[in-house]
């Protein structure tokens, strides 16, 4: 009895292990399909066409474009020509015009009483202009000096001066009632004698402060042909009789060079009398 259920078991056991054996094949498929399957399709797809891509495009596309580029353009030559301007030889200065245009004359004796606009441009192109023109306009750098009124008369001559002399009046408000317009002076203006057909700038320097509608009148000048004691430059105003007028502070002048003792009788040239008058 105890062998039958043995035998039974045996049997049993025996019969058990087959499907265990047919199991066990299961897993040798699965490896050998998938490691098979996962390398052939990434060898074939990838690799091929990274490969074939990357070398028929570079190759292909830089040295053929870049050949054709530089065969094709020719070079630019620029040519230069250089022509040498002639030379042309710098004129000589014309000689002044003789006898001055738009002067009043008498006797080889020339006045002219300039514009504004023409004092400004020959006081510009004067290499030394006089000291007193520094007193006709208001100073930024002294604030406290005061402009003067202040004239300009050209005079010339056909045999020169010694030394030339400018009478004028100076007409403007009064001083007690500006609303009058009166004869405030006169001013006798010296000035240093000039060489033959020469043009001199003489500045008329009143010293009176200058105020709005101020001109000069009556302007003569007078050409001497001796020598003088008085002091050459010089501006000497004398007030009206009843203008009570206060002269602005003015900087001391330089001591002029001495002059010879001029003869007992001096004789002045001809007189013109310009018709314009500063303002």
């Amino acid at each position: 009895m105890n062998r039958k259920v043995l035998a039974a078991l045996t049997l049993l056991i025996l019969g058990l292990a087959a499907p265990a054996q047919a199991t066990t094949a299961k897993p040798t498929a699965k490896p050998t399909a998938k490691p098979s399957a996962k390398p052939t399709t990434k060898a074939a797809v990838k690799a091929p066409t990274k490969a074939t891509t990357k070398t028929a495009a570079k190759p292909t596309g830089k040295p053929t474009s870049k050949p054709l580029v530089h065969s094709t353009k020719k070079p630019v030559v620029h040519h230069y020509y250089y022509r040498p301007h002639p030379r042309i030889g710098v004129p000589p200065s014309p000689s002044p015009v003789w006898p001055p245009k738009g002067f009043v004359s008498a006797n080889g004796v020339y006045a002219r009483v300039p514009s504004g606009q023409e004092l400004v441009g020959i006081l510009s192109s004067s290499k030394d202009p006089a000291a007193s023109v520094n007193e006709c306009a208001p100073d930024p750098q002294n604030p406290n000096l005061q402009a003067v009124a202040c004239g300009a008369v050209l005079a010339a001559s056909s045999n020169g001066c010694s030394w030339w002399e400018i009478n004028s009046s100076l007409v403007g408000p009064d001083p007690s009632n500006p609303a009058n317009i009166i004869t405030l002076g006169t001013l006798r203006t010296l000035s240093g004698g000039t060489a033959a057909h020469s043009v001199s700038t003489i500045i008329l320097v009143s010293g009176v402060p200058l105020t709005n509608s101020m001109k000069f009148t009556s302007i003569t000048a007078k050409c001497w042909l001796t020598q003088t004691d008085e002091s050459v430059p010089s501006d000497i105003f004398t007030p009206a009789p009843g203008v009570n007028i206060t002269l602005a502070p003015s900087p001391a002048p330089s001591l002029p060079a001495p002059t010879p003792t001029p003869s007992s009788t001096p004789t002045p040239g001809v007189t013109p009398s310009p018709s314009t008058s500063n303002s």
